[in-house]
């Protein structure tokens, strides 16, 4: 049965990719695990990563120990120097295992949650789905991620070179108490400086997102509606005035936010080298016996301090960036669970007999379309019979289409499933949904053959001989296809194939054969859907070719979203 051969079915394409990603990782694994020793210190926690963090810090500060212990004894020891070597070596080891193993886990950590969000995506229902901005689920999904990947780097470093420069402080500490404490003042001030323009900078970046969402949406225009666009001049000045708003305001904002950026790295860098010249020129004034030979390697701490400074105050910029984007996320994938539905637990219905809608009802409300009820919905079809659902345009036929295949939820009526009331359970629905193959009005061609097995590529390899279709895809149809690059006919022939060789016992048709030429259209009529009748497929289409109305064994006629049978055999 086809519900078998669905649940059956492996995706061997998916299984194939996974293979090759696999082997990939292994190959590199394999190259360069000799080279690699620190993959034996590979964190998994948060604890882990703050644990090397620390322990490479700490390294770090042992390089400098050791060197301004030799020049305050102003004495060359060989313990010292090998010690000093085996310390670069730790701390070469202990970043690698840091930056390397870590920028691994976060990877994998975003891939999760990519994948997580995108798994709730396809679950919403189409009326939720509908209402949520193509545009904004792109940027959502591709760049907030890329902000959180590229900002991994200069975060780890940042962590690294606050523990170097708490533990340097501290050594600081055991030789001049002075220097210290002007240390933290300085210190101090950056923080304030850092969450003073917290504020504006989360604005402006907030500012900045809306305004490249409204960028992507009208890229998004000039790419779906292109030969309106070449048509118009005066829409697509129009157009192009709302993308050069928007990229300025974007510019704008960022222009901005880089500014406090800059402010802040610059004031960051300026205090710490004014911290140096303070302990030369102000410590001495404030000591009665200031001894010149011990202010030396007090001075080459400070210095040496300049470079964590600023490296943490660079990861506070990267910080600001990834608060932003991790928030962002966090409030979409909320966004997403407060009208996602839970997931419901599988059910298995019989194998297809008969269809019955009794009194279904849709209801629109939008605050600024007003309102708009389909139904009505009164239809019926059985294996092996043709239904032809006919009317004006906006009288409800793609609603109706929609609600009998389960996408729309109905607010009131009926669905018997061979003569028995389907349960309204969530299950259910979705096991419902299974036994429709669907072409709609407006299909989206997906770029592979998803969730077909070896056995149904062949039967669409033969499907796309019927239609005239091979010489316009490549051979070896899982490497995929550009759907783009086939006429508005083709892609529904296309999408008419794939829709049979999924090989559902309930076909629905919204207006398919529109656009096609007359010879395929006749061949779509008059061979097609008796062969699909004659296998025992239940037929559901929405046509307009009244001269093809005899081909059905029932039609029904919506006006206004009224549903009535006209012609029953």
């Amino acid at each position: 049965m086809a519900e078998e051969r669905m649940a059956e079915t492996s995706a061997p394409l998916g299984e194939r990719l996974l293979a090759e990603v696999a082997a990939d990782a292994r190959l590199r694994s394999s190259r360069g695990a000799w080279r690699h020793p620190w993959k034996l210190l590979e964190p998994s926690t948060p604890f882990q990563i703050l644990l090397l963090a620390a322990l490479s810090g700490l390294a770090g500060a042992g390089v400098l120990i050791t060197l301004t212990a030799e020049l305050k004894n102003q004495v060359f020891s060989v313990t010292a120097g090998a010690v000093f070597v085996l310390l670069i070596v730790l701390y070469r080891w202990l970043q690698l295992a840091l930056f390397k193993s870590t920028t691994v886990a976060i990877e994998a950590a975003l891939n999760n949650i990519r994948v997580r969000i995108a798994e709730k995506l396809t679950r919403l229902s189409l009326s939720d789905f509908e209402r949520q901005a193509r545009e904004e689920v792109q940027a959502k999904m591709t760049r907030h991620y890329e902000v959180i990947s590229e900002a991994v780097m200069g975060l780890l470093s940042g962590l690294q070179s606050a523990v170097l420069l708490a533990v340097t402080l501290v050594y600081l500490a055991t030789l001049s108490i002075t220097a210290t404490l002007l240390s933290c003042v300085v210190l101090g001030i950056a923080v304030y400086a850092y969450f003073a323009s917290q504020e504006e900078i989360q604005q402006g970046m907030r500012s900045s997102t809306q305004a490249e969402t409204a960028i992507l949406g009208a890229l998004g225009e000039i790419v779906d509606g292109f030969k309106e666009l070449r048509l118009d001049a005066a829409k697509r000045a129009a157009l192009l005035e709302e993308l050069r708003i928007n990229s300025a305001r974007s510019a704008r904002e960022r222009t901005i936010i880089q500014g406090l950026h800059v402010d802040l790295f610059v004031f960051g860098n300026s205090l710490a080298f004014l911290l140096g010249g303070a302990v030369v020129f102000v410590v001495p004034l404030l000591l009665d016996n200031p001894d010149v030979g011990k202010l030396a390697p007090v001075v080459t701490v400070i210095l040496f301090i300049i470079g964590p400074l600023s490296a943490v105050i660079a990861a506070a910029q990267r910080l600001s960036v990834t608060r932003f984007a991790v928030n962002s996320l966090r409030e979409f994938e909320g966004k997403l669970d407060a009208v996602l539905p839970p997931e419901p637990p599988p059910a298995i219905l019989p194998p297809f007999e008969s269809l019955r809608i009794a009194g279904a009802l849709h209801a629109y409300h939008d605050a600024s379309d007003g309102s708009f009820t389909c139904g009505p919905i009164d239809l019926e079809v059985r294996q092996g019979e043709i239904v032809f659902l006919t009317g004006g345009n906006g009288s409800g036929k793609s609603t109706a289409m929609r609600v009998i295949t389960g996408l729309y939820p109905s607010d009131a009526g009926r669905i018997y499933l061979n003569g028995k009331v389907l349960s309204q359970d969530p299950g259910v629905t979705e096991a419902y949904r299974r036994y429709f193959g669907a072409v709609f009005a407006d299909p989206h061609v997906f770029r592979r053959p998803y969730a077909l097995n070896e056995e149904r590529i062949a039967v669409l390899r033969d499907l796309l001989a019927r239609f005239g279709m091979s010489d316009k895809l490549p051979r070896n149809l899982e490497d995929g296809y550009d759907p783009g690059a086939l006429s508005t006919g083709q892609r529904k022939r296309l999408a008419l194939a794939l829709a049979l060789a999924e090989d559902r016992p309930v076909l629905a048709f919204d207006e398919l054969a529109a656009d096609q030429e007359p010879t395929f259209r006749h061949y779509f009529y008059e061979t097609l859907l008796p062969e699909l009748k004659s296998a025992g497929k239940a037929v559901i289409a929405i046509t307009h070719d009244d001269r093809y109305f005899d081909v059905a064994d029932r039609r029904y006629h919506m006006e206004e979203g009224h549903m009535a049978l006209v012609v029953e055999r």
